[in-house]
Order: C-alpha cells, then sequence, then structure tokens
C-alpha cells in the first residue's frame, strides 16, 4: 500500500475509506473533536484532528465481524486539520501489520 491509496485528506472529514489486502481488511477513519478547555475558559475551542486504524481478518466485512478479532489504532491529534505526513504514517502502519501478522491474513478463506 502506499500513500496515494488512501485518498485525500477531506474525503477523512466526512467518511471512513475501507479496502483490503489479501485476507487483511483495514479501516481508516479521521476523528475530529473540540479541544477541552478549563472550565470557565472564554477561548474558543480548537479542532483536533486524528487518524483511527481498523484492521481485521476477511472475508466478513466490518459490521459483521466480531468485535474481538478488531485491532484499533490511533495516531496523535494534531490541530487545525489533517495532514499528508499522517496518511504517510498510516499507510507504513497498514504495512508494516500486513507482514508482521501475515500468517492471520493467511488463514483467511473466501468462498
Amino acid at each position: 500500500m502506499q500513500r496515494s491509496d488512501l485518498l485525500a485528506l477531506d474525503f477523512y472529514k466526512k467518511s471512513p475509506f475501507k479496502g483490503s489486502i489479501q485476507g487483511m481488511c483495514y479501516m481508516v477513519t479521521g476523528k475530529i473533536r473540540d479541544e477541552e478547555l478549563p472550565e470557565g475558559s472564554e477561548a474558543k475551542p480548537k479542532k483536533l484532528y486524528h487518524f483511527e486504524v481498523c484492521l481485521w481478518p476477511g472475508p466478513l466485512n466490518f459490521e459483521k465481524t466480531n468485535a474481538e478479532l478488531k485491532q484499533y489504532r490511533s495516531f496523535p491529534e494534531r490541530v487545525g486539520n489533517f495532514f499528508e505526513e499522517d496518511l504517510v504514517a498510516v499507510a507504513e502502519y497498514i504495512n508494516a501489520q500486513y507482514e508482521e501478522q501475515k500468517p492471520l491474513w493467511d488463514t483467511v478463506r473466501y468462498r
């Protein structure tokens, strides 16, 4: 997988991206939340952005897969927007997990 396989940054503001690589399914979700401010603060909260990746063995889709089979990883939050280098890190993580857990993904059988 390469960064270019993961679509444009703005895509993740509205929708998760799902895909698979030879038995390993993945979902990349962009998460946005307001910064938590001390009680009584009059400052405007900043938007915090980060990516979350979920991996699971196929062949079932995310909704039909048992929660115990899903592996989650959150990436660091950043102020203001999603960044290219974060999606590069997501692609590198997915590739590394594919290689590290290849025996698991190889057990997946499709009809």
